[in-house]
């Protein structure tokens, strides 16, 4: 799952990458358009109106003047463009913010989710270490079972070795019983055979005699039969003896048969306790080589934090950066504006000085038909179009001066207006000149 993540992270975050450098071209292009915007607009307005408004011809004849509305138009697709540049940039520092609190929300789960994992590889690894020292008595104490079950059994062994040779030996006791009663009994019977011999050949003596014989023979006999009884009683004692000698032998073999038994399965439960206490321990062992697989693992998602906390700091400073573009984008746009409505004033005053002088030359050019007196109209209105060329140069030299400060565009607006009052008062002066001379000329004709 970490090695998952980890790819996930890898591959948004070269996907980031990707979109902050291309963000950054489109920052570093707006940049440029924006440097561009400020020098260029009032060239690319000279280029139009050196397009549309050539110059006065000298023959008398006025040119074309323009108008607001076709000197509006680079201005108008400049702030579209400009509205369209900006646009781009918001959605672009947008979607960078949007990207850092996504990061800032899949590191904090990641950081978290390391933090439990360590905190749970921990409490694994006290668990262990407990179980380990719970199970180190019991390590001790199945060494000593071992060592008593291999005691026991040594003892089993000899005693089975002892029962072997105690029957050999009652086995040997009773085969020379059985051969010495085998004996007594063939003297028993030598000694009838005997007797009756004596019997058939004393058969003429005396009965005192026979019966001496009879009597010691008898004694002879009683005392044989009491010595092979007793001595038959004390084989059958100690053959009791030995029956119960073997049948305690017997029974302690059982006993220790029980307790063989019970100690094998007591080794049988420490082996497969000591089974269980292997695997706890290959457990702990892989647990702890988990661990420190997270401990690399968090590591590195620690140092990719840090790598995503400074993009995000990129980003916030550019993202500033990008602020401070557009408030003097802004201020830009409002001296443009201030300048175009100026400019919009000055074309009209222009317009309005055209119109006059257009006046001015019809008028002067029925004063030439109808009076020799015009001379002095015609070097006037000569004076009038110097001056009205002069403000037409003027107002160009303004026009490519006006990337200048707005203190040069406030002189340069007080200029034009001393030229305008100065032509007013000319205007005035014409006016009465052409007002005594068409007196003169309606005297003259009455």
């Amino acid at each position: 799952m970490k090695g998952a993540l980890a790819a996930i992270l890898a591959q948004q975050r070269h996907t980031h990458l990707s979109s902050i450098a291309k963000n950054e071209t489109r920052q570093e292009l707006l940049r440029t358009q924006v440097a561009e915007t400020e020098t260029t607009p009032e060239a690319s307005t000279l280029q139009f109106e050196a397009r549309t408004t050539p110059d006065a011809p000298e023959g008398g004849a006025s040119g074309h003047i323009p108008t607001p509305l076709s000197v509006s138009y680079d201005a108008m697709h400049l702030s579209a463009r400009n509205a369209r540049l900006e646009e781009k940039l918001a959605k672009a520092l947008a979607k960078n913010r949007s990207m850092a609190k996504y990061y800032d929300q899949v590191l904090a789960k990641a950081r978290v989710q390391h933090e439990n994992d360590l905190a749970a590889a921990a409490s694994a690894a006290a668990r262990l270490q407990d179980e380990v020292g719970r199970l180190r008595p019991m390590q001790e104490a199945l060494a000593k079972e071992r060592g008593e079950c291999e005691r026991l059994q040594r003892e089993n062994e000899r005693l089975a070795e002892a029962q072997h040779q105690s029957g050999a030996a009652r086995q040997e006791e009773a085969s020379a019983l059985s051969i010495t009663v085998t004996r007594l009994t063939e003297q028993v019977a030598q000694r009838d055979a005997e007797l009756h011999v004596v019997r058939n050949t004393l058969v003429g003596g005396g009965d005192q005699n026979l019966r001496d014989l009879l009597d010691e023979a008898r004694r002879d006999r009683q005392e044989v039969s009491k010595r092979e009884a007793k001595r038959v009683s004390e084989m059958n004692q100690q053959l009791t003896e030995i029956k119960d000698e073997a049948m305690a032998r017997i029974a302690e073999n059982v006993e220790a048969q029980r307790q063989l038994h019970e100690a094998r399965s007591q080794v049988w439960k420490a082996e497969a306790e000591a089974e269980r206490l292997r695997a706890d321990a290959a457990e702990g062992q892989r647990r702890q080589s988990r661990a420190e697989q997270l401990e690399e693992e968090c590591r590195s998602l620690r140092s990719q934090y840090q790598v995503a906390c400074d993009e995000r700091d990129h980003f916030r400073l550019l993202a500033k950066r990008a602020t401070e573009l557009e408030e003097q984008q802004e201020r830009l746009d409002f001296e443009r504006r201030s300048l175009q409505e100026e400019r919009q004033q000055l074309q009209k005053a222009l317009t309005e000085l055209t119109n006059k002088f257009v006046l001015l030359t019809a008028e002067k050019e029925m004063l030439v038909r109808q009076s020799a007196t015009s001379v002095h109209a015609d070097a006037a209105l000569q004076d009038a179009r110097a001056e009205i060329s002069r403000l037409h140069r003027f107002q160009r030299e303004g026009d490519a001066e006006r990337s200048g400060t707005v203190q040069g565009m406030r002189a340069l607006s007080k200029a034009v207006a001393d030229h305008a009052h100065a032509h007013i008062r000319w205007e005035r002066e014409a006016h009465t000149l052409l007002r005594a001379t068409e007196g003169e000329f309606r005297a003259q004709r009455d």
